[in-house]
């Protein structure tokens, strides 16, 4: 990587219903460093609004913009975990094109997916995560970028982000345990279940810190239900060996 480019760093810039963040990192000789955190509660919906709270919030950063990264929030996403007979990447793709016609009841000119490996079994079976979202969804989101001068190199969606930065600080030393993450946001809360590195499963629900807190024993109490719901929903979907 250029000096060039290091000082210029990168961006992520992530876009929910409610809430528009945006971070910038640097790449240093020390490693990686978060230079600028933002996040701006939207009262506006409309593309035009939304990409002028974004440009003001890019006049903020202490660095030139860098590589841009979008992230879409887990809420908008749907997931699916797959067991497929198979390990050949063009009968792949046409099970998971299967799978999706009978996961979604939309029309597929609707809606944007991709797969990601996360493993290939001992009898011959591959194991996928299966990534669904709106196209609309997508384009809204390119779009308000677009109109804020924005052109991110990559779109993946928030719960890739989360598994990326647990591999990053742990390292070797978890990926023969599962590990569940708990993203307590401000309006959300996302669950993630990570093993050897790969994102096993995924749920957001919505209760957030502003509800925890405003509300109290009531909504801690609907929280611990609601994360009840998530792991009994991880054992049925994959019941772990270990």
């Amino acid at each position: 990587m250029s000096w060039k480019r290091r000082k210029r760093g990168r961006l992520l810039v992530e876009l929910s219903d409610r809430l528009l963040k945006v971070i910038q990192v640097t790449e240093e000789d020390a490693g990686r460093r978060i230079v600028h955190l933002e996040a701006l509660a939207l009262d506006v919906q409309d593309v035009e609004a939304i990409s002028r709270a974004l440009s003001s919030l890019l006049k903020h950063l202490p660095k030139p913009i860098g590589q841009v990264f979008a992230s879409v929030p887990r809420s908008q996403i749907t997931t699916r975990m797959l067991l497929l007979p198979s390990t050949h990447p063009s009968e792949l793709a046409k099970m998971v094109a299967f799978q999706v016609e009978k996961e979604i009841p939309f029309p597929k000119e609707r809606i944007i997916f991709d797969h990601h490996l996360i493993e290939i079994t001992p009898e011959g079976y591959t194991r996928l995560l299966l990534v669904i979202a709106g196209k609309e969804v997508i384009h809204r989101y390119l779009e308000i970028l677009k109109q804020a001068g924005l052109t991110p190199a990559s779109l993946f969606f928030s719960s890739q982000g989360l598994a990326s930065w647990f591999q990053w600080v742990h390292g070797e030393r978890e990926k023969e345990t599962f590990s569940a993450l708990i993203d307590v946001d401000r309006f959300l809360t996302h669950v993630e279940v990570i093993h050897r590195g790969e994102l096993y499963f995924t749920r957001s629900f919505l209760i957030g810190s502003q509800q925890i807190e405003e509300k109290g024993e009531k909504v801690q109490e609907a929280f611990l239900q609601e994360l009840n719901r998530t792991f009994l929903a991880f054992k049925k979907e994959f019941q772990p060996k270990t």
